[in-house]
């Protein structure tokens, strides 16, 4: 099935609809999304621009399965990389929603990638359903919703002003 950029947003939608609520019920922490980018969501249905979608196929029919993930990078301040990620699956479907708040010297942030296809904000031109990689063992899950643990970040060099 060719999954097209409207079909793309529809998916993305619903993703990141479900990452603002799992956000919401954790009580430990201020939500990740601030209440300006709820309402938004919920007016416009608009979804951030730090946010991306990506999709992945599961062979472990019958589970669903959730795994949320904040990550703070160890840069040096003033530089920072503050990530919410979740993750879950519905039947052979699997979602993660990654969203990033970055300082402004922050050019690219990376991440290993074996099973998910980006969807939001951009699917890539062709794509059909089912994903060519698949997801099949509850350690390969954990391990996708894990990836951004290792997350790094590629700064912005500026030359130095030359010497007087």
């Amino acid at each position: 099935m060719l999954i097209d950029q409207d079909c793309a947003r529809s998916i993305a939608l619903f993703a990141f609809k479900n990452a603002v609520i799992f956000d919401y019920l954790v009580k430990d922490q201020p939500p990740f999304f601030d209440k300006a980018a709820r309402h938004e969501f919920g007016r416009s249905l608009t979804i951030p621009p730090n946010v991306g979608v990506f999709i992945a196929n599961s062979s472990l029919a019958g589970r669903g399965e959730v795994n949320t993930l904040y990550f703070e990078s160890d840069l040096p301040a003033p530089d920072f990389l503050h990530a919410y990620i979740l993750t879950y699956s519905i039947e052979r479907v699997v979602l993660q929603v990654a969203a990033c708040k970055v300082s402004s010297r922050i050019r690219r942030a990376s991440v290993e990638n074996k099973f998910g296809v980006p969807i939001w904000p951009k699917v890539p031109e062709g794509f059909h359903w089912p994903a060519a990689r698949t997801i099949s063992t509850p350690e390969e899950f954990d391990g996708f919703s894990d990836r951004w643990s290792t997350i790094s970040a590629i700064l912005e060099h500026r030359k130095s002003p030359p010497d007087l």
